[in-house]
């Protein structure tokens, strides 16, 4: 009966606000805490994110404000422009790029593209410090906030002349190789090239011996004889020579029958007794896009390799055709045609199968062209194909 009043006689009020405070400062420590992890966590964030930016040296990475202007610049930039962050950040993008690029406004379209896209991949040559020069392939993203507002823009960019410079190498080489097989062909047919040029020698020898030993009743008989066989002799070292001399060209619509029928000329001068050449070339125009002069130290190539492949004797086949179809493997050229050309080159011999006709020097044409080379065996020999796309003559 004596607590009733004793709490009545409480300060309620005051209890209440004393009970609010104290629920307050726990939810504001409560709240401070949460913050404080919060700006730790971003912390160690942010310097994560600075070490993984500098670690990747390899590539620059660089942000840009959303005018263009570099905003940051990681130590890979710095390697690969030159120029410390202090000396770089602020400056437009274009600064950075070369006299030809900014002139033609290349730095701002290539950010409106990027802006229009979500991203662009862009390439060329940019400006270093000292005046270097080098090519890069860079990606812009560009970079908005949760309302979608363009706020800036990030580049991921490396130094790819290093790249393009082994790629001119390998480009080199092979032209070099290509050059090298060309002429391994070429003497290969002299083995056969001068046994022919012999027996027009030893014709016309015959011929101007029976003249000068008074053999004047058949003189214009020798004489025709003589005219023949130096026309032909001409011939062949002119053709010969055309092909030793020739420089390779741009890729031209060319006929690939002519093609074919200036290699058969070649090919019938170094075959033997034992070996049959069997040419099946329609009436057709066939007309593709390479060059000619590759085409032909392409197909002589294959041709000698098959003769090769037959010591002992054989047939040395030799046609071309069309078709519609392309064999399920990856093509040189940027894409499928509709109608290809075949060139067929089969030996009956043992001594090499399907891949031992293509050689390396059919390469340049696959890669000019967008040609498909297929090579197989066959129940006596091998047959390799070229299929080139077909063009309108």
């Amino acid at each position: 009966m004596t607590i009733q009043p004793r709490l009545s006689a409480l300060p309620w009020p005051t209890v209440g606000l004393a009970a609010a405070v104290a629920a307050l400062g726990i939810a504001l420590t409560v709240v401070m805490r949460a913050l404080r992890r919060q700006r730790s966590a971003r912390r160690r964030a942010e310097r994560l994110l600075q070490l993984l930016c500098d670690g990747v040296a390899e590539h620059a990475l660089v942000e840009l404000d959303a005018s263009g202007c570099i905003a940051q610049w990681n130590a890979g930039a710095q390697r690969l422009y030159g120029y410390e962050a202090g000396e770089i950040v602020g400056r437009h993008c274009s600064y950075l790029y070369s006299d030809e690029d900014r002139g033609a406004n290349a730095p701002q379209k290539q950010l409106e593209l990027a802006a229009r896209h979500g991203r662009h991949a862009v390439g060329g040559v940019r400006a270093g410090k000292g005046a270097r020069r080098f090519v890069t392939e860079a990606l812009i993203h560009a970079l908005r906030d949760p309302s979608g507002r363009l706020i800036g823009f990030g580049c991921i960019e490396h130094d790819c002349s290093e790249a393009l410079r082994r790629q001119q190498m390998l480009e080199q080489m092979r032209a070099a190789l290509a050059q090298a097989q060309k002429l391994s062909a070429l003497g290969r047919l002299c083995d056969g090239i001068a046994h022919d040029f012999n027996n027009i020698i030893q014709v016309i020898s015959t011929c101007v011996q029976t003249l000068q030993r008074g053999g004047q009743g058949q003189g214009n008989e020798f004489l025709q004889m003589i005219k023949r066989n130096t026309e032909r002799a001409a011939g062949l070292s002119g053709h010969l020579l055309s092909l030793a001399r020739r420089s390779p060209r741009a890729a031209a619509l060319t006929n690939v029958n002519e093609i074919v029928a200036d290699v058969v000329g070649l090919l019938r001068h170094t075959l033997s007794e034992e070996i049959t050449l069997d040419v099946r070339v329609g009436d057709a125009l066939l007309w593709t896009a390479v060059d000619p002069n590759q085409l032909e130290a392409a197909l002589l190539s294959l041709a000698v390799n098959a003769r090769d492949a037959m010591p002992s004797g054989g047939t040395l086949s030799i046609g071309t055709a069309e078709t519609d179809e392309l064999p399920a493997l990856p093509s040189s050229g940027s894409g499928r045609a509709e109608h290809y050309i075949v060139i067929s080159v089969a030996h009956s011999g043992a001594g090499a199968d399907g891949e031992g006709l293509a050689p390396q020097a059919v390469r340049s044409v696959l890669e000019q062209s967008g040609a498909v080379l297929t090579s197989e065996p066959r129940d006596h020999g091998g047959m390799a194909k070229l299929h080139l796309p077909r063009h309108a003559g």
